[in-house]
């Protein structure tokens, strides 16, 4: 029975509001390095607008606090559903709706669901040819499918305080180290498209073998600790906020850091496999022809040289990760008369590279535009037909 759209809409706004899984430079990372796993038809177009595609990762997070139903896009909580779920959940929204209600749905987290409405709507994008939706779609697929990669996005234990656990292993953690992780270099393969929803499920699955992991290791680092060198304080306001100390942070990824650099180097390539899959599935349309303008030449020389830095594990410590570099300093004041100082450019992030951080082996295996437009985006305000995770 299909209940009223503004009974969903309260309840969706009574959800938690979670934050980003992937912090802002994990996730910026993904979705560059996404960029050069792609086809050939595909890099220069999506190279082109790589400083978009990272300014713009966070968007779908931005909408938390503003769309009620943005939050429930970024999880999903298995617990909370009626186990075994990767053997009983239907991947199809509106059978997993039928069989749970699209509302509990809706409690527990949508997010395997969001990635594939995300996904079809690429599709959509490609066939239409528009270079505003390629871009706002690819952007969906990149956050959603990250979200899914944390480990601690998948069960209830997920904490939205920068202080927690969760905070430590999608923000600090991944920041400090990030120097330190062989990060995607591979080619990505393209997916028919009913192998899309298993891909997703697969993320989870994967990432929620690992919660217990990564919570077991917390507690056997924290031997070593007292709980006054475990953690570190600041004060504001008169208001004391506790996070991990640097120190516990350190021990800590000595013991999680390959699991965090495997679940980072996934969710690029996972990203890359669903932007090359949607593309085929629209026909592989020639993406030049969706800008006005020809790519400047000088592209093809600093994608060749991105290439060439990424096969050798480079990009960091030549400062061409762009999630990690620096604004330009702003040029001084100049006094009439007086001739303007080159700005300077923004330096290279300093960082030994190292090649120690090995991802350790996980727990878990790793179309058709549809006529019917209410199917695909019911949930939608403007649809007037409740249940499905649409992002539009």
């Amino acid at each position: 029975m299909i209940r009223p759209l503004v009974l969903l809409f309260l309840l969706a706004s009574l959800l938690p509001q979670r934050a980003a899984a992937w912090g802002p430079v994990a996730q910026k990372a993904v979705n560059q390095l996404a960029v050069y796993g792609l086809p050939d038809g595909m890099r220069p177009f999506y190279y082109h607008f790589r400083q978009e595609l990272v300014d713009r990762a966070l968007e779908p997070d931005q909408r938390i606090g503003k769309d009620p139903h943005e939050a429930a896009r970024h999880h999903i909580d298995i617990e909370r559903l009626t186990l075994p779920v990767f053997m009983s959940m239907p991947m199809e929204w509106e059978a997993a709706a039928g069989k749970y209600s699209a509302d509990s749905l809706y409690k527990v987290g949508i997010g395997p669901w969001a990635t594939l409405v995300a996904y079809e709507h690429l599709i959509d994008a490609f066939k239409e040819g528009s270079p505003d939706n390629v871009l706002k779609y690819s952007i969906e697929v990149a956050n959603y499918l990250g979200d899914l990669h944390v480990p601690l996005h998948t069960n209830e234990r997920y904490s939205t305080d920068p202080g927690s656990l969760t905070g430590l292993l999608e923000g600090k953690l991944i920041e400090k180290n990030l120097d330190k992780f062989r990060l995607y270099d591979g080619e990505a393969k393209s997916l028919k498209p009913e192998l899309a929803g298993p891909l997703v499920w697969t993320v989870v699955k994967e990432s929620y073998q690992l919660a217990d992991p990564v919570w077991d290791l917390e507690a056997d680092v924290f031997k070593d600790f007292s709980p006054k060198d475990k953690y570190a304080y600041t004060y504001r306001l008169g208001k004391a906020t506790r996070a991990y100390s640097d120190k516990f942070a350190d021990a800590y990824f000595e013991r999680v850091g390959g699991i965090m650099a495997a679940r980072l180097k996934s969710s690029a390539e996972g990203t890359a496999m669903l932007w090359y899959s949607a593309w085929e599935a629209a026909g592989k349309p020639n993406l030049q022809k969706m800008v006005s303008d020809e790519f400047p030449k000088e592209e093809k020389a600093e994608l060749a040289k991105d290439m060439k830095l990424r096969k050798d594990f480079k990009l960091v410590p030549e400062g061409r990760l762009l999630a990690l570099a620096k604004p330009a300093e702003a040029p001084k004041p100049v006094k009439p008369g007086q001739e303007a100082e080159e700005t300077k450019p923004a330096e290279a992030p300093k960082s030994a590279f190292d090649d120690g951080v090995t991802p350790t082996e996980e727990k878990g295996n790793k179309g058709k535009k549809k006529k019917d437009k209410t199917k695909r985006t019911a949930g939608d305000d403007n649809s007037g037909t409740e249940g499905n995770p649409s992002g539009e």
